[in-house]
């Protein structure tokens, strides 16, 4: 099966969530497939991430865990099986972001039809704003 994951947040609860899904995903064999577009896309620079942590689960998980958390779930689900993540070409571009600006989890910027054709089948698709 295939998942399809849209992050439209940068808020680290919804980050963190959307993280350990995908880990759960991949870790069952499913493809993930990571749609990040919006504010979101401000949680995926490089060495200036802006995440909020409004939320008091968010400040629970930075306390405990650290503002990476979801960076590192992310690597751990792509070391668990097939994870592609996807910055929001119109995100990128409303922001000045290009893919050199990304943390190195990014696989490429892509618009809404690429996600969109690449899980089309056999899949479900959960949205995180």
């Amino acid at each position: 099966m295939k998942v399809g994951i849209i992050i439209g947040s940068n808020e680290l609860s919804r980050l963190n969530f959307a993280s350990m899904y995908s880990i759960i995903a991949a870790s069952n064999g499913d493809d993930v497939f990571v749609f990040i577009t919006m504010e979101a896309v401000k949680a995926f620079v490089k060495g200036k991430r802006e995440v909020k942590v409004e939320e008091a689960s968010s400040r629970v998980i930075k306390e405990k865990e650290g503002e990476d958390a979801y960076i590192n779930n992310f690597k751990k689900a792509k070391k668990a099986g097939n994870v592609k993540i996807y910055a929001c070409s119109y995100a990128s571009q409303l922001f000045g972001l290009k893919k050199e600006d990304y943390e190195d989890i990014i696989d490429e910027i892509a618009g809404i039809m690429t996600f969109d054709n690449d899980v089309y089948e056999n899949s479900r698709i959960i949205s995180i704003w």
